[in-house]
């Protein structure tokens, strides 16, 4: 039997991954479909804050409406909707009773395989944030998606053969559906694929040793890449500076633990790489304008109401 296991610390973020027994030969462990209506009924239709450090994630609302919180921001969702969520990603939400719809997961290491370089850039793009994308006036899309969602639900439930590998081929379909449906919403996706190659490397190596504080020359030199040729890659794809990719980091990580766990303002400083609290609290408010304490106050997570609207 599948599970679901969560880790309930007050001061951690909760951290929600798949697993299952033995490994098999044909045995899809590192991918997993469930119905919304099965998980929101067992959950009492109220996903709390977490995270999936090393799996993407993407839900299909079908039918229904949920209140969405991604790393701090919140929307209200209709569907039909697609929301992709990226690894280590902090999310939560809250269903409207009888909301139905899938919710698909994939292991980080399988995401990829079996893709070439060309095609792993193109797809690559979907982990750089979280996407919300509406299907309300896309029909044709709209029961492509629902065709292979249908297929994959179906053949995660049948031990038939090749399993595991038909999972993986459906679940690279259903991300370049969803792909094609940003290029569609957002020019931002677009980018040329030899600079959104580089800066996803840097971009990786930023996720590796943020917490380490690395200077941009450090970057630069690990990637092979001059300092100016590296900012020019993060003004063209971000309108931002190398250092501004490797602030915005931490202070991601620094608003998550304030926002999701009870953690002293201290604690988190050393944790994200700061050996002076005093020092993370100027840099937190010089990009904030705001101090640690107060923006911890003011998204206060305790008193979330359902299908509230901002």
């Amino acid at each position: 039997m599948r599970k679901i296991i969560t880790q309930q610390v007050s001061n951690k973020i909760p951290n929600y991954h798949v697993y299952g027994e033995e490994n098999k030969d044909d045995d899809p462990d590192l991918v997993h479909v469930e119905k919304i209506s099965t998980s929101g009924k067992l959950h009492k239709w109220h996903l709390k804050p977490h995270q999936h450090r090393h799996y993407f994630q993407i839900i299909y609302l079908l039918s229904g409406s949920t209140v969405v919180h991604i790393d701090g921001e919140k929307d209200y969702v209709k569907g039909p909707t697609v929301i992709t969520i990226p690894p280590a990603c902090v999310h939560s939400f809250r269903f409207q009773p009888n909301t139905d719809g899938y919710a698909l997961t994939i292991a980080e290491p399988l995401l990829f395989e079996r893709i070439d370089s060309q095609n792993h850039d193109l797809l690559k793009q979907l982990l750089e944030r979280a996407h919300i994308v509406e299907l309300h006036d896309n029909h044709d899309q709209l029961h492509e998606i629902e065709f292979i969602l249908k297929i994959f639900h179906r053949e995660y439930r049948s031990p038939e053969l090749g399993r595991a590998l038909m999972l993986q081929l459906l679940f690279h379909a259903l991300m370049l559906f969803i792909r094609r449906l940003l290029d569609e919403v957002d020019d931002e996706m677009i980018f040329d694929s030899v600079n959104a190659h580089n800066y996803n490397r840097f971009r990786n190596l930023v996720e590796e040793h943020y917490k380490q504080h690395w200077q941009v020359n450090e970057y630069a030199s690990r990637l092979g890449l001059a300092e100016r040729h590296l900012n020019r890659i993060c003004h063209t794809i971000k309108q931002q500076s190398a250092l501004e990719v490797i602030h915005g980091r931490l202070l991601l990580e620094a608003k998550r633990q304030l926002i999701y766990t009870t953690a002293p303002v201290a604690s988190i400083a050393f944790k994200i790489g700061f050996r002076d609290p005093a020092y993370f609290s100027r840099f937190f408010k010089k990009n904030t304008r705001t101090t640690p304490g107060l923006y911890r106050n003011k998204h206060d997570k305790s008193d979330l109401s359902p299908f509230q609207t901002h």
